[in-house]
């Protein structure tokens, strides 16, 4: 290959990686940097609150106590039947005596069957981000996660491969 090629396709494959490292930070950023603020991060994983919330968007949800709930606000709470599982819904009717939530998802056609404690509360909805839960469901899934190690490897295989090659032609390796 002419050497100009050779330098054309190395300048590709750092303005690849380049733009994969930004993807990355801007990924790690957007989970991150909320907790610096006080914000739990939580990934909307069903479509019960379209339109407002959809599958992929990051919930930024702030710490709240049941006095500072209202009828139409959106919060999260914990699942009573499996304590690893959150659902984020908006507060349908309130129920001060017996301090508990009856909740309702948008995209729901009634209130959900039994009413949240208030216990459960985790917090109250302050912002969304569109979208930017994506890559982390994707590295969940067995095969974005598989293509992603498959990359990376990929990658270093080249890599490892072109500095072989280099020494071997005791050629100079363009940077």
């Amino acid at each position: 290959m002419k050497a100009q090629t050779i330098r054309t396709i190395r300048r590709i494959e750092q303005i690849g990686i380049l733009c994969l490292i930004l993807l990355l930070s801007l990924f790690v950023a957007s989970l991150t940097l909320p907790r610096l603020w006080g914000y739990d991060v939580y990934i909307v994983k069903s479509d019960s609150m379209t339109p407002v919330l959809s599958v992929g968007d990051l919930a930024l949800i702030q710490k709240a106590s049941f006095e500072d709930m209202r009828v139409g606000d959106i919060a999260t709470f914990q699942s009573r039947k499996n304590k690893d599982n959150r659902f984020t819904h908006r507060i349908f009717e309130i129920n001060t005596g017996e301090r508990t939530f009856t909740t309702k998802g948008d995209g729901n056609p009634g209130p959900d069957p039994a009413p949240a404690p208030a216990e459960s509360l985790i917090g109250k909805m302050a912002h969304s981000i569109p979208f930017a839960g994506y890559p982390a469901l994707w590295i969940q899934n067995p095969v974005g996660f598989t293509v992603i190690v498959l990359v990376t490897v990929l990658c270093i295989a080249i890599e490892i491969e072109r500095k072989i090659s280099a020494k071997k032609k005791g050629a100079r390796e363009y940077d």
